[in-house]
């Protein structure tokens, strides 16, 4: 289906759904108007088409390794990193780069999106990465499982379509100048 853009509106109505950590979610600030094939029009917010594309990539990182993963041919990695401690995705993934590196881990895929705890309600964000097989002994010589360490927490995935699904029922955050979520560019496969 393809469809012609034709034009938006601001939304003047802000909301003040404060969450439990007293932060708002971010929140849709216009209104996208469309005419489809069908010559019917139809129309979206912004915000929508955030968590359409958020939910569009992490599925395809889901669709690319689930198969892979239950066939014990990648290992997927979740880590919970506190967001007041580690401000920057992209630099707490570049120091797990340079150690898996020297480990000879090769990354396939990473997905990661900002969030507010449902208990403690503070900001962190998830990062899952895909990797060629890792046996239990490499990872207990690289991070501890279930172990909360000073900016962040591991665990080894065990059911990545549940944890999948978790993170795709979750509102958008990020401030103005922060992305709510990022990817890899492509997931790769493993050599096999």
């Amino acid at each position: 289906m393809s469809c012609l853009f034709l034009g938006y509106l601001p939304i003047i109505e802000r909301s003040n759904n404060i969450n439990n950590s007293l932060q708002i979610p971010q929140i849709p600030k216009k209104r996208l108007f469309f005419v489809g094939d069908d010559e019917k029009m139809f129309s979206i917010t912004d915000l929508d088409l955030k968590k359409i594309k958020r939910g569009k990539k992490l599925e395809q990182f889901k669709s690319t390794y689930l198969r892979l993963f239950k066939e014990k041919k990648v290992s997927i990695w979740l880590f919970i990193v506190d967001a007041e401690k580690q401000n920057s995705p992209s630099k707490f993934l570049q120091g797990i780069k340079t150690k898996f590196n020297r480990k000879s881990i090769a990354i396939l895929g990473v997905f990661w999106q900002r969030d507010i705890g449902d208990n403690k309600f503070k900001l962190h964000y998830h990062i899952l990465i895909a990797t060629t097989v890792v046996s239990e002994d490499a990872v207990q010589q690289l991070y501890k499982p279930n172990k909360t360490y000073n900016d962040f927490k591991f665990e080894f995935c065990k059911y990545l379509n549940a944890f999948t699904n978790y993170l795709r029922k979750k509102e958008v955050f990020g401030s103005k100048k922060k992305k709510s979520w990022g990817s890899s560019k492509e997931f790769k496969k493993p050599m096999l």
